[in-house]
């Protein structure tokens, strides 16, 4: 049995990174507001496993970023490329109507493009859970 959907999202992002010890005096901040639509399936094998893998590209309609380098302040233009990608996917196994466990993956992509900077950033997120059902 296969289901699918369709989503759609707006989002407002605040991101501040600051330098590592090492570096020069660098701070950025990327903000931005953002319209995206994606698309996610559901897969059910057999009678105890589900397949979940989804997909959310977002474009960046609006963005406040900045870059600090030693004092001295540069703003990116404020249209831009600038895209967002949200990936999901998850396993789910039931051992019984009242047990089961699985694994879900979480990446967050993000690419920000001036004429003198790219910052192309990737988090991923990995988590197992066992579970019971009360």
């Amino acid at each position: 049995m296969t289901t699918s959907c369709f989503t759609v999202s707006f989002c407002a992002l605040p991101t501040a990174l600051t330098r590592s010890p090492n570096a020069p005096d660098v701070r950025l901040y990327v903000g931005h507001v953002g319209i995206g639509g994606g698309y996610g399936y559901n897969w059910v094998l057999g009678r105890k496993w589900l397949l979940h893998f989804s997909m959310l590209p977002t474009f960046v309609v609006y963005n406040r970023n900045n870059m600090t380098i030693r004092g001295e302040r540069k703003k990116a233009e404020h249209i831009r490329f600038n895209m967002l990608f949200n990936e999901r996917a998850a396993i789910v196994h039931f051992f019984s109507p009242r047990h089961f466990a699985g694994a879900t993956l979480v990446v967050n992509s993000s690419l920000f493009s001036d004429d003198a900077v790219v910052i192309n950033q990737n988090k991923w997120r990995l988590r197992a859970f066992l579970c019971m059902r009360l």
